[in-house]
């Protein structure tokens, strides 16, 4: 059994390693439906920037929290789905993609829609988020919002 569990787990890094800019940001979205917060924050890299609506967020310490799902719950959100996903730039460790999302509530509506660029590197062997930018105000249901 724990020559399966390793076998497993190296076949999986072994996915994620071999995976493109855009395979992430779906992989990125899947974790966060899942509401998996710590597979979520794993997605980023410290540092990183986040600027929402010209709001600068430098994240440099590895134990911030970067998501709360429950409040996010409370704007009506039960999931998000890609609306777009164009690559603008890539290179073996670099790329820039632009996202469009959407929030969608409990009646299957999108009632929050937007359009950034995530900016991501590959330090570490597998893509990670270094930088976001949205020209809009986007909560992720923490205060530095």
């Amino acid at each position: 059994m724990q020559n399966f569990l390793i076998s497993t787990l190296f076949f999986l890094s072994l996915e994620v390693l071999a995976e493109t800019p855009k395979e992430f940001m779906y992989r990125y979205l899947e974790v966060w439906n899942q509401e998996d917060v710590e597979k979520y924050e794993a997605t980023f890299a410290i540092p990183h920037t986040r600027d929402y609506d010209g709001v600068l967020t430098i994240v440099d310490e590895p134990n911030i929290s970067l998501v709360n799902f429950d409040e996010i719950k409370e704007t009506g959100w039960v999931r998000s789905r890609i609306d777009s996903l164009e690559t603008i730039m890539e290179s073996e460790n670099a790329a820039m993609m632009k996202f469009s999302f959407s929030r969608i509530n409990s009646d299957g509506e999108s009632y929050l829609a937007a359009t950034g660029l995530y900016g991501l590197t590959r330090i570490t062997g597998s893509w990670q988020i270094q930088s976001i930018w949205f020209p809009s105000k986007i909560t992720v249901g923490i205060e530095a919002d």
